[in-house]
């Protein structure tokens, strides 16, 4: 029997939009997915000091989001961990439970923190690291990181290399349409777009 294909995709998610669910459906499809979960991070190493909408919230609108659709699901295995959220123990904790093959896959901006994440050596050992990246993306920025990483993670990197469409849709941009009185509902799931005028997030 084949080992189940587990993917992960992490973030704030705040909020979840059209244009994360294009692309999880895509890694979904092209990596022959059983499951993508979407795992919201309590509290994002790298953006320490940066204001978050309450993780219920977020969490509450993704449920919203992968609701009816076919092979996504969410995890809230990171809000419920005090602290701050390491990709690392998150995979640990999945493998506890569930025996699969992971796949993380991760954004470009997450290149210049590389260097800093906690054990990812071992997290490439534990996992497959896929870099997302846009058409076009020039490579040649993995060298910026390359000098602070072991070969074997370079190789890893430019090993497990995915392209993803551009969707041009960005939570930061949801927010300010939010807070200027834009319409956001053909950005968002219309039942995340409902949660967002009842709970009144992200006005002034």
């Amino acid at each position: 029997m084949a080992k189940k294909r587990i993917g992960i995709l992490g973030g704030t998610f705040d909020p979840v939009h059209l244009g994360h669910l294009i692309v999880a459906e895509d890694l979904r499809e092209d990596y022959g997915l059983s499951r993508l979960v979407f795992v919201p991070a309590r509290i994002p190493p790298h953006k320490a000091g940066v204001k978050i909408t309450p993780a219920g919230h977020r969490l509450a609108m993704l449920q919203l989001a992968v609701r009816g659709r076919r092979g996504l699901g969410v995890s809230d295995i990171e809000l419920k961990r005090r602290g701050k959220s390491y990709t690392i123990d998150t995979i640990r904790e999945f493998r506890k439970y569930i025996a699969a093959e992971y796949f993380f896959f991760a954004g470009t901006d997450s290149i210049q923190f590389l260097p800093k994440w906690k054990e990812v050596d071992s997290l490439m050992r534990e996992c497959k690291f896929v870099l997302m990246v846009r058409p076009g993306f020039p490579l040649d920025q993995l060298s910026t990181v390359a000098e602070s990483l072991s070969p074997a993670m370079v190789t890893h990197l430019q090993d497990n290399l995915t392209v993803v469409r551009q969707v041009d849709i960005s939570s930061t941009e949801i927010r300010e349409r939010v807070r200027a009185g834009l319409s956001i509902s053909h950005l968002v799931p219309a039942s995340v777009a409902r949660y967002v005028t009842r709970h009144r997030l992200y006005r002034r």
